[in-house]
């Protein structure tokens, strides 16, 4: 089952100025089989393992980028679980963008707020709560 889902402002979650996605409003807490394709870290921040960042798109008839993807995302088709996956292609992503910029490969790549507070959450000793809100609690926190 394939589902396109246009979201706004409105289906966001606000936090601290930037609107954020949560997946688990589509596809409810099984988001194995989820992903979200944009152009905003900060919006796929509460669930990157279900990133597919893509450029920035701007009315440019010539912009080929979600047609360069195809050919990965007919290779999710099968996959029980596109996170790994995806996570992945995220943090190859991510050491490429640094690696352009002249950073050593000494250094790890750059993750976001989200990434650093996951680290937290197994730390977290409270069960009854999901990841996603235990990275909200204290994101709100930082």
């Amino acid at each position: 089952m394939c589902v396109l889902l246009s979201t706004f402002a409105q289906s966001c979650i606000k936090s601290n100025g930037s609107f954020l996605k949560d997946l688990r409003v589509v596809s409810g807490p099984d988001l194995r089989r989820t992903m979200l394709v944009d152009n905003s870290p900060i919006a796929y921040s509460l669930q990157e393992e279900n990133a597919l960042p893509i450029a920035t798109w701007y009315d440019d008839p010539n912009d080929t980028a979600l047609r360069d993807l195809i050919p990965f995302l007919l290779s999710l088709r099968a996959m029980d679980d596109v996170r790994a996956l995806l996570y992945r292609r995220l943090i190859l992503q991510r050491m490429a963008e640094r690696d352009s910029r002249g950073g050593s490969l000494d250094q790890p790549p750059q993750l976001s707020i989200a990434s650093t507070l996951i680290e937290a959450d197994e730390q977290d000793d409270d069960p009854s709560q999901t990841a996603a809100q235990r990275r909200m609690r204290k994101r709100t926190t930082l």
